[in-house]
């Protein structure tokens, strides 16, 4: 059986994805199972045992797709960029809902319908199937830093504090990662190349215990930094996602959004989510903003 999954990005919701392929490969380990993901994404995937054949996009259907026929394609992104990857394939599909009014009744109207998660949305696509049951998320193709050193070291002594996030809303700010952060424990930073200048600022405030891996490391060893961690602090983002794939005691510091609205840290582990309470005006988006819509923020700096 081939089936393709289509899942463009983000980071966080690639990684929510895992659990339907795994789901398929205890099913049936002979499915063949395609990814088609953005470019910049493919190094999540990359060495993933759950994804047989991995697909780059760049606004078309890739060479390597062309005339293919599929038992099944599970559109996991639904929108009209992946409903012309599917117009231009053969092969029955299955959507995923993506409960756009339900959170749009929340954040703008304060009516709170509950709806189920993101994950257990992209689990009914493989319903019809027979699959049922719980299937957490699946990422073991980690990979052990090359450029530095302290991780290995320090392996299981080390907190994680995850910087930026797409959105300025979802990002924790810094005089609250100060607060949390006591100078002589072991720290490391983990984020993209955009947080490598705030990363070797932290560091530098305690160059014996901190130590910047953002900007330093791919997916897959950042990966594996959180890994084997002690605990790890995040904001809402993809990195907070991956995080909750590993047993690790895990703190989500809630901005602007709320794992209500379908994304919750879905951790096998103990997760605290600190959210400031009392707030009318929280959540105030789904997705993020780039600046607080009533300019005080509060949802990050009232933060203890």
């Amino acid at each position: 059986m081939k089936i393709l999954i289509i899942r463009f990005s983000a980071i966080g919701d690639i990684v929510l994805t895992t659990p339907v392929m795994r789901a398929l490969k205890q099913w049936n380990s002979d499915v063949e199972i395609h990814y088609i993901t953005k470019k910049q994404n493919i190094g999540l995937l990359e060495g993933h045992p759950s994804v047989d054949h991995l697909h780059a996009w760049d606004d078309g259907v890739p060479a390597a797709l062309q005339h293919q026929t599929f038992d099944l394609i599970l559109d996991l992104h639904n929108n009209w960029r992946s409903w012309r990857i599917r117009w231009a394939l053969k092969g029955p599909v299955k959507t995923f809902y993506k409960a756009n009014w339900e959170r749009f009744l929340w954040v703008h109207l304060g009516i709170k319908k509950r709806f189920p998660t993101a994950v257990d949305r992209y689990l009914k696509t493989i319903l019809h199937l027979g699959i049922e049951g719980n299937f957490p998320l699946f990422f073991p193709n980690t990979l052990e830093p090359q450029n530095l050193h302290e991780p290995t070291e320090w392996k299981g002594t080390y907190q994680v504090m995850v910087l930026g996030a797409a959105h300025a809303t979802k990002r924790i700010p810094e005089d609250k990662m100060l607060l949390w952060m006591n100078p002589q424990d072991r720290w490391i930073f983990v984020g993209g190349p955009g947080e490598q200048e705030q990363g070797e600022r932290l560091a530098a405030k305690n160059p014996t215990t901190w130590v910047n891996a953002a900007g330093l490391c791919s997916f897959r060893e950042s990966a594996w930094i959180l890994e084997h961690a002690s605990h790890i602090i995040a904001g809402d983002t993809g990195m907070m996602h991956l995080a909750c794939a590993f047993p690790v005691p895990l703190t989500v510091v809630w901005g602007s959004t709320s794992g209500d609205l379908g994304m919750p840290a879905l951790s096998q582990a103990a997760v605290t989510n600190k959210i400031v309470p009392n707030l009318d005006c929280w959540p105030c988006t789904k997705r993020g903003k780039d600046r607080c819509p009533k300019g005080h923020f509060r949802c990050m700096t009232e933060q203890v």
